[in-house]
């Protein structure tokens, strides 16, 4: 089975980008799994159950209805981190990510999530879409 792993933020733009290209291959639905991530900043600080952003519930309901087998997890911590350690621990053979633009000085404060998961990532990466 050839498994993706697609990081999805609160943006449901970005996660349409994501959509709109995994719904383009010409993969086989039975033989491929996608997992949508969500990152967390920090733990959930009691046992409420979180609710899923925007952007999740879309991503979920259109990749079935396309006939994608997928599966939910929530990542915490640095979401560079959390989308490189999952990636690993699925074993994933992609990664799927919308990018964004962000200037230079913001990217050296505040650091590029999708630079950091190509630059650490062991399996390809690609990035659709770029979205303010």
């Amino acid at each position: 089975m050839y498994h993706i792993l697609v990081p999805v933020d609160e943006h449901v733009d970005r996660a349409q980008m994501e959509l709109d290209y995994l719904k383009s291959l010409p993969a086989d639905r039975d033989a491929t799994q996608i997992t949508v991530a969500h990152a967390y900043e920090n733990e959930p600080r009691d046992d409420r159950p979180v609710e899923r952003p925007e952007a999740v519930r879309v991503a979920i309901r259109e990749l079935e209805a396309d006939g994608f087998a997928v599966q939910h997890r929530e990542i915490s911590g640095p979401p560079s981190d959390g989308i490189i350690s999952l990636a690993d621990d699925l074993e994933a053979d992609a990664i799927v990510m919308a990018g964004r633009k962000r200037a230079p000085t913001a990217k050296v404060v505040f650091g590029s999530v999708t630079q950091s998961v190509i630059l650490n990532s062991t399996c390809p990466v690609t990035v659709v879409g770029i979205s303010e």
